[in-house]
């Protein structure tokens, strides 16, 4: 059974962290008049055959042929009810990734959608277009950064016209900027193999990768920043610190820390804020975290410390270990833009979009 299958494809690639992190990445199968899509809000790595939403393509291809508001968060509201509106009887207590649209347009059995840091070494970069262009040319699109939702997949659309138009093959590759990649094919093998292309052309391109090895934070720097944070913030709050070599290297100085000051993708955001914290020293970081609540109007979620390493606070275990992951993500990909021209961060507005959008909040209610 195909979803059998799609449930196989989504747990391996959710369960390797290079792919993958927490509730990130999506994947669907179709045929003809059907699709199985991932959730909002589950997670790849652990998927059932419960958490993909069934839903019918002839309702979503109706949506490419109507009128909706020319107000943004009105627009978005009619082509959410209509996106609602295509799962099938038995789906309704179900929500289908904001991504569906885009997936129902690519005219393949499958559907994976991740997020590797060293793909978004180059989507994160300020030579990321031309990277994409250079090593795969009309094999691949390039898709500036938009909003999600409609938006993007209207601006997918749009691109995979012009590309066709000059009599190109579809393209399985679909790289999306400060956000991560789509291959599609009509079996796992051919998936795997445009993922192991693109892997073997970025590669090469790396002129220094990121640090592997994790550096142990001291058990009293932990405890003293936690002290610090409940005082500072909230007494339920838990801190776990983490470091390596990179980190430590960044958090040398506040002009070193520029690659790591701003998000680099929407589920780094989610998961750990929009924005770090960075204090010279333990001594300045409860008045850093006013600073930064009185600047941003939020409490920060992620510090890092100079010679010590970045410490994670949330509410749970859970969040923490996310935040964590998510984090190290963000240093390995800024780690690899260096190769590409250097670091490109997420566009104030987009920051801003997905700090207010209604789907990303459910998305990180969910991941508690």
């Amino acid at each position: 059974m195909s979803l059998e299958k799609l449930v196989e494809i989504s747990n391996r690639y959710g369960s390797d962290l290079e792919y993958v992190i927490a509730g990130g990445g999506n994947t669907s199968w179709k045929n003809d008049e059907i699709m199985y899509v991932k959730g909002s809000g589950t997670e790849l790595g652990t998927i059932t055959g419960d958490g993909f939403v069934k839903v019918d393509l002839s309702r979503l291809d109706a949506i490419w042929s109507k009128s909706y508001s020319e107000d943004v968060d009105k627009r978005e509201e009619e082509v959410l009810e209509d996106l609602m509106a295509s799962r099938f009887p038995s789906e309704m207590k179900k929500r289908p990734s904001v991504e569906t649209l885009l997936h129902a347009l690519l005219p393949f059995s499958y559907v994976v959608h991740t997020h590797p840091a060293l793909v978004n070494g180059i989507t994160c970069s300020r030579q990321g277009k031309d990277a994409i262009d250079r090593l795969f040319g009309k094999k691949a699109i390039w898709v500036p950064v938009t909003n999600p939702g409609y938006i993007l997949a209207k601006e997918v659309k749009d691109e995979i016209e012009k590309n066709t138009a000059g009599g190109n093959d579809f393209p399985q590759m679909i790289f999306l900027q400060n956000h991560g990649v789509f291959v599609s094919g009509n079996s796992e093998e051919e998936v795997d193999g445009i993922y192991k292309e693109i892997f073997d052309a970025i590669r090469p391109e790396v002129g220094s990768f990121p640090a592997g090895k994790e550096i142990p934070v001291e058990a009293d720097s932990i405890l003293a920043v936690e002290s610090i944070v409940k005082s500072s913030l909230d007494d339920s709050l838990t801190v776990s610190g983490f470091a390596n070599q990179d980190i430590l290297d960044m958090a040398r100085s506040e002009k070193d820390f520029a690659p790591l000051d701003l998000a680099f993708t929407p589920d780094h955001i989610v998961y750990y804020g929009f924005k770090p914290l960075y204090a010279q020293s333990l001594e300045t970081l409860a008045d850093g975290i006013a600073a930064y609540k009185e600047e941003n109007g939020v409490n920060p979620r992620l510090a890092v410390i100079k010679d010590l390493g970045a410490f994670a606070f949330n509410s749970t275990a859970t969040q923490n270990e996310k935040s964590r992951l998510l984090f190290l993500d963000d240093v390995k990909v800024a780690v690899y833009t260096a190769s590409f021209g250097g670091y490109q961060f997420m566009p104030e507005d987009q920051i801003n979009f997905i700090r207010n959008w209604e789907v990303e909040q459910y998305r990180a209610s969910l991941s508690r």
